[in-house]
């Protein structure tokens, strides 16, 4: 796996700037990528670089024979729930910060709701 032609961080710079006019980090670029669908290459490609990433560390202390395929396509749901949340808390004035992250951590290791 290649790195993409671009630094990860650099992407999300230049559309802050360029399609927002006001930097923000994170919340501007998420919403740019969301919200234009010629975007969307963007943000699909940058979101698996990420879990790519995140399946060869996993992978170091994985069985020999771990279906690595089923790996990555847990992690991606997972990176794709991240990101949702992140832009969450930015937006939602209802639910505290904090309980956003905490729901969300539980979520994804499978607890329970409540």
């Amino acid at each position: 796996m290649t790195a993409p032609p671009f630094a990860p961080g650099a992407v999300a710079v230049v559309l802050a700037v360029g399609v927002a006019g006001v930097l923000i980090p994170g919340l501007q670029p998420q919403r740019a990528l969301h919200a234009t669908p010629r975007l969307a290459h963007v943000r699909v490609e940058s979101h698996r670089y990420v879990t790519d990433r995140l399946v060869d560390a996993y992978s170091a202390r994985l069985p020999p024979g771990f279906d690595r395929e089923a790996l990555w396509q847990r992690l991606r749901l997972s990176v794709e729930l991240g990101f949702a949340a992140d832009e969450m808390v930015h937006e939602e004035t209802r639910i505290p910060r904090d309980t956003v992250f905490r729901m969300m951590a539980k979520l994804l290791r499978g607890d329970a709701w409540y």
